[in-house]
């Protein structure tokens, strides 16, 4: 089993990251996680006044950044746009647009 990040750590490692959303002030809002292994895939909303993104963050997310890649392109009228990957220490972070 994958450790589980709090919120608050997911947002100083997001906050590390050259993914982080300028200008601040932004927090992330826990998305509900009901995997067996809850910490293998996290994901958060990236707020401030409005949505900004969709964080997903995890141990090993290349099969799934490459599949929401491969899902944008087929389909860009339903599928949310990749804005940026990385990754930072034992995780990928993986940021896409928001949609309401």
């Amino acid at each position: 089993m994958t450790p589980v990040l709090a919120t608050a750590e997911a947002e100083a490692l997001l906050r590390t990251s050259p993914l982080a959303p300028r200008p601040e002030p932004w927090s992330l809002q826990a998305v509900p996680n009901h995997r067996l292994d809850p910490g293998a895939r996290q994901q958060f909303h990236v707020i401030s006044e409005v949505p900004r993104g969709f964080l997903t963050l995890g141990p090993d997310l290349g099969e799934y950044i490459t599949r929401a890649r491969l899902l944008a392109v087929a389909y860009p009228g339903l599928a949310t746009a990749v804005t940026g990957q990385a990754r930072q220490g034992d995780r990928d972070l993986l940021m896409q647009e928001h949609v309401a």
